[in-house]
Protein backbone atom coordinates (compact mmCIF):
# COMPACT_ATOMS: atom_id res chain seq x y z
CA UNK A 1 0.00 0.00 0.00
CA UNK A 2 2.70 1.83 1.02
CA UNK A 3 4.31 1.40 -2.61
CA UNK A 4 1.04 2.61 -4.18
CA UNK A 5 0.93 6.03 -2.21
CA UNK A 6 4.13 6.75 -3.07
CA UNK A 7 3.58 6.07 -6.82
CA UNK A 8 0.55 8.21 -6.51
CA UNK A 9 2.27 10.86 -4.80
CA UNK A 10 5.48 10.76 -7.74
CA UNK A 11 2.67 11.27 -10.31
CA UNK A 12 0.78 14.21 -8.54
CA UNK A 13 4.39 15.71 -8.11
CA UNK A 14 5.39 15.39 -11.50
CA UNK A 15 2.18 16.75 -12.61
CA UNK A 16 2.06 20.00 -10.57
CA UNK A 17 6.36 20.55 -11.27
CA UNK A 18 5.37 20.02 -14.60
CA UNK A 19 1.76 22.26 -15.26
CA UNK A 20 4.11 25.02 -12.92
CA UNK A 21 7.00 24.86 -15.70
CA UNK A 22 4.80 25.67 -18.19
CA UNK A 23 -2.00 -3.78 -25.32
CA UNK A 24 -3.79 -4.64 -27.23
CA UNK A 25 -7.93 -3.92 -27.40
CA UNK A 26 -10.37 -4.62 -29.64
CA UNK A 27 -12.41 -1.60 -29.26
CA UNK A 28 -13.11 1.43 -26.83
CA UNK A 29 -15.76 1.87 -24.54
CA UNK A 30 -19.12 3.33 -25.78
CA UNK A 31 -19.07 5.62 -22.81
CA UNK A 32 -17.39 6.47 -19.49
CA UNK A 33 -21.05 7.10 -17.54
CA UNK A 34 -22.81 4.24 -15.20
CA UNK A 35 -26.20 3.81 -13.49
CA UNK A 36 -27.35 5.73 -11.32
CA UNK A 37 -28.25 2.76 -8.93
CA UNK A 38 -24.33 1.79 -8.47
CA UNK A 39 -22.55 2.71 -5.40
CA UNK A 40 -20.34 5.54 -5.77
CA UNK A 41 -16.93 2.88 -5.30
CA UNK A 42 -18.20 0.29 -7.47
CA UNK A 43 -19.53 3.04 -9.74
CA UNK A 44 -15.44 4.58 -9.90
CA UNK A 45 -14.09 1.08 -10.14
CA UNK A 46 -16.25 0.82 -13.65
CA UNK A 47 -15.31 3.99 -14.72
CA UNK A 48 -11.39 3.45 -14.04
CA UNK A 49 -11.92 0.03 -15.55
CA UNK A 50 -13.17 2.10 -18.68
CA UNK A 51 -10.16 4.29 -18.81
CA UNK A 52 -7.50 1.27 -18.54
CA UNK A 53 -9.80 -0.14 -21.74
CA UNK A 54 -9.55 2.90 -23.85
CA UNK A 55 -5.52 3.35 -22.79
CA UNK A 56 -4.85 -0.46 -23.94
CA UNK A 57 -6.82 0.16 -26.96
CA UNK A 58 -5.58 3.55 -27.81
CA UNK A 59 -1.42 2.06 -27.29
CA UNK A 60 -2.79 -0.73 -28.97
CA UNK A 61 -2.56 0.89 -32.17
CA UNK A 62 1.11 1.54 -31.55
CA UNK A 63 1.90 -2.49 -31.49
CA UNK A 64 0.39 -3.11 -34.80
CA UNK A 65 2.70 -3.84 -37.50
CA UNK A 66 1.53 -0.58 -39.21
CA UNK A 67 0.32 1.57 -36.92
CA UNK A 68 0.31 4.96 -38.55
CA UNK A 69 -2.34 3.48 -40.70
CA UNK A 70 -4.70 2.93 -38.32
CA UNK A 71 -7.29 6.16 -37.01
CA UNK A 72 -5.35 7.56 -33.68
CA UNK A 73 -8.32 10.21 -34.01
CA UNK A 74 -10.93 7.42 -32.88
CA UNK A 75 -9.66 7.85 -29.22
CA UNK A 76 -10.27 11.58 -28.81
CA UNK A 77 -12.96 13.93 -29.15
CA UNK A 78 -12.90 16.69 -31.49
CA UNK A 79 -11.68 19.35 -29.41
CA UNK A 80 -9.16 17.39 -27.62
CA UNK A 81 -5.57 18.85 -26.06
CA UNK A 82 -2.67 16.83 -25.70
CA UNK A 83 0.56 18.20 -24.18
CA UNK A 84 4.19 16.59 -24.70
CA UNK A 85 6.50 18.92 -22.81
CA UNK A 86 9.32 16.65 -23.92
CA UNK A 87 8.24 16.85 -27.32
CA UNK A 88 9.49 19.60 -30.04
CA UNK A 89 8.38 22.73 -30.13
CA UNK A 90 5.76 22.00 -33.19
CA UNK A 91 4.40 18.78 -31.38
CA UNK A 92 4.18 19.71 -27.85
CA UNK A 93 0.84 20.92 -27.58
CA UNK A 94 -1.34 19.39 -30.03
CA UNK A 95 -5.13 20.99 -30.19
CA UNK A 96 -8.02 19.54 -32.27
CA UNK A 97 -8.71 15.79 -33.29
CA UNK A 98 -7.21 16.17 -36.75
CA UNK A 99 -3.90 17.87 -35.30
CA UNK A 100 -3.29 15.10 -32.72
CA UNK A 101 -4.28 12.43 -35.86
CA UNK A 102 -1.81 13.68 -38.01
CA UNK A 103 1.15 13.86 -35.51
CA UNK A 104 0.97 10.70 -34.00
CA UNK A 105 -0.07 9.13 -36.96
CA UNK A 106 3.75 10.30 -38.57
CA UNK A 107 5.70 9.42 -35.23
CA UNK A 108 5.65 5.14 -35.88
CA UNK A 109 8.09 6.20 -38.60
CA UNK A 110 10.70 7.26 -36.27
CA UNK A 111 10.06 4.01 -34.32
CA UNK A 112 8.99 0.67 -35.07
CA UNK A 113 8.16 -2.90 -32.63
CA UNK A 114 6.02 -0.61 -30.36
CA UNK A 115 5.16 -3.15 -27.13
CA UNK A 116 3.56 -0.94 -23.60
CA UNK A 117 3.09 -3.41 -20.34
CA UNK A 118 2.60 -2.19 -17.12
CA UNK A 119 -0.38 0.25 -17.83
CA UNK A 120 -1.37 1.46 -14.49
CA UNK A 121 -4.71 3.87 -14.03
CA UNK A 122 -4.96 6.53 -10.84
CA UNK A 123 -7.99 8.06 -10.36
CA UNK A 124 -7.85 11.87 -9.16
CA UNK A 125 -10.41 13.70 -6.99
CA UNK A 126 -12.02 14.95 -9.99
CA UNK A 127 -14.26 11.70 -11.70
CA UNK A 128 -13.12 12.19 -15.14
CA UNK A 129 -9.35 12.68 -14.70
CA UNK A 130 -6.88 9.99 -14.17
CA UNK A 131 -3.05 9.66 -14.25
CA UNK A 132 -1.55 6.64 -16.07
CA UNK A 133 1.67 4.86 -16.02
CA UNK A 134 3.26 2.47 -18.20
CA UNK A 135 6.60 1.27 -19.68
CA UNK A 136 6.64 1.71 -23.96
CA UNK A 137 9.68 -0.04 -25.46
CA UNK A 138 10.63 0.11 -29.68
CA UNK A 139 13.19 -0.23 -31.88
CA UNK A 140 14.65 2.94 -33.36
CA UNK A 141 16.10 2.16 -37.17
CA UNK A 142 17.88 5.29 -37.77
CA UNK A 143 20.39 4.35 -34.76
CA UNK A 144 19.71 0.82 -34.37
CA UNK A 145 18.89 1.43 -31.13
CA UNK A 146 16.60 0.05 -28.31
CA UNK A 147 14.22 2.71 -26.59
CA UNK A 148 12.33 1.85 -23.50
CA UNK A 149 10.59 4.66 -21.04
CA UNK A 150 8.75 4.95 -18.26
CA UNK A 151 5.56 7.30 -19.27
CA UNK A 152 3.57 9.39 -17.07
CA UNK A 153 0.61 10.75 -17.81
CA UNK A 154 -2.68 12.79 -16.76
CA UNK A 155 -6.08 12.39 -19.00
CA UNK A 156 -9.50 13.83 -19.22
CA UNK A 157 -12.03 11.63 -20.45
CA UNK A 158 -14.97 12.73 -22.00
CA UNK A 159 -17.70 10.58 -23.87
CA UNK A 160 -15.70 7.32 -23.49
CA UNK A 161 -12.67 9.17 -25.57
CA UNK A 162 -9.54 11.22 -24.47
CA UNK A 163 -10.05 14.98 -24.26
CA UNK A 164 -7.14 15.72 -22.99
CA UNK A 165 -3.66 14.21 -22.47
CA UNK A 166 -0.40 15.35 -20.56
CA UNK A 167 2.64 12.94 -21.09
CA UNK A 168 6.03 12.99 -19.43
CA UNK A 169 8.66 10.50 -20.61
CA UNK A 170 11.97 9.95 -19.57
CA UNK A 171 13.81 12.30 -21.63
CA UNK A 172 17.61 10.50 -21.37
CA UNK A 173 16.40 7.42 -22.51
CA UNK A 174 14.89 8.92 -25.80
CA UNK A 175 17.95 10.85 -26.53
CA UNK A 176 19.88 7.94 -26.15
CA UNK A 177 17.64 5.94 -28.36
CA UNK A 178 17.04 7.95 -30.78
CA UNK A 179 20.38 10.18 -30.99
CA UNK A 180 18.97 13.31 -29.99
CA UNK A 181 20.65 16.12 -28.46
CA UNK A 182 18.83 17.22 -25.24
CA UNK A 183 16.49 20.60 -26.20
CA UNK A 184 14.70 21.05 -23.20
Amino acid sequence: MNKTRSRIASLLAVTLLASAAGLHAQSIPKTLSQPATDSVAGAETRLQDQVETLMTAYLGVWSTSNPGSYDFARFVTDDAVFEYPYADDGSRRLEGRTAIDQAVSGFPATATDWTFSDLRVFPTLYPDTFFVEYTGKAYAPATHRRYESTYLGRMTVRDGKIAEYYELWEVDARDAAFGLARTN
